[in-house]
């Protein structure tokens, strides 16, 4: 394929980012929820006392949702380039639906307040999910009939396998420290910023492909 990055979608394949697209705004949409049970406890006549007492749910709720995000725009720019789908691919889209479902859940946790035993499974979740992202995505590589495509999937591979790293540095210290631990996260937009720059972006890949014989 050349000239035009974007060769035509199977059926299986849009069904899945339809699916997809489905369960990440549901996981969005249920972060909330914890804040949404917590209303009754509002004083109406002194809201900022119930934001400072109630604050580790407002963070969790923003970092979660900012999570998710970041981890739909990765799966939106793999499966821009995802002609048709595998077994092994039906399978790692499963896992990954599975803990983007089931992120909620520790977030609800986190919110309580960051321990030694909150936010590590928090941070854990999120380790396990960038682990099937990077595995998807390389997995991806070699179906996908464009090159400069393939190049630059197993390069966004290898900046997701660093994610993941970081995260497995930051859920062991937050067994110890939980608020380092969780403060480590910050680490993650510092690797894809430089991820981001170094695997090249849709754009690049579609040059290289146009200039190609």
């Amino acid at each position: 394929m050349h000239g035009d990055v974007a060769a035509p979608r199977s059926a299986s394949v849009e069904r899945t980012v339809m699916l997809t697209d489905a369960v990440v705004a549901i996981a969005m949409t249920l972060l909330v929820l914890p804040l949404v049970e917590a209303v009754p406890e509002v004083d109406i006549d002194d809201v900022g006392a119930f934001v400072g007492e109630h604050l580790s749910l407002f963070v969790s709720f923003v970092v979660s949702f900012l999570v998710i995000l970041l981890f739909w725009a990765a799966h939106q720019r793999l499966f821009q380039y995802v002609t048709d789908m595998t077994a092994g691919l039906r399978l790692l889209n499963a896992a990954w639906l599975l803990l983007i479902a089931f992120l909620p859940f520790p977030t609800a946790l986190l919110g309580r307040g960051p321990t030694t035993s909150t936010a590590p499974v928090y941070i854990g979740t999120v380790f396990v999910l960038s682990v099937v992202s990077a595995v998807m995505t390389r997995a991806a590589a070699p179906v996908v009939p464009d090159g400069a495509a393939a190049g630059y999937l197993r390069r966004r591979a290898i900046v997701a396998w660093v994610s993941a790293g970081v995260l497995l540095v930051c859920a062991i210290v937050s067994a110890y420290s939980p608020d380092l631990g969780l403060f480590g996260l910050l680490a993650i937009l510092v690797v894809r910023l430089a991820g981001s720059r170094w695997a090249g972006s849709g754009s690049q890949v579609e040059s290289q492909s146009q200039q190609a014989p």
